[in-house]
């Protein structure tokens, strides 16, 4: 609603808001990554203490398990910092 004050007269205009069904999955999507963004940085911090304790140990099964795993959260996270710089207007570069 907006109102435009002249000298004698008053203007009311209303604008209709035009939302698409793209519009709501991005911003659902876009609160979806940023909710998992801090899950996910608990998840790396804890598999690299994981993959410390196994390279100490000497255990090459846990270590290749869990270097397996900090690579599919690596991927998650380049997924997640490609749609946040896509959608926020950047470039994508690789």
């Amino acid at each position: 609603m907006m109102e435009l004050n002249g000298k004698r007269n008053k203007v009311d205009c209303e604008r209709p808001i035009h939302v698409s069904s793209e519009d709501v999955k991005k911003a659902l999507l876009s609160r979806a990554i940023e909710a998992r963004i801090p899950v996910l940085r608990l998840e790396l911090d804890y598999e690299l203490m994981s993959l410390h304790d196994a390279i100490v140990s000497g255990n090459a099964v846990e270590r290749e398990r869990v270097k397996s795993r900090l690579q599919d959260l690596r991927q998650e996270m380049l997924m997640y910092e490609m749609f946040s710089q896509k959608h926020a207007g950047g470039t994508v570069q690789k």
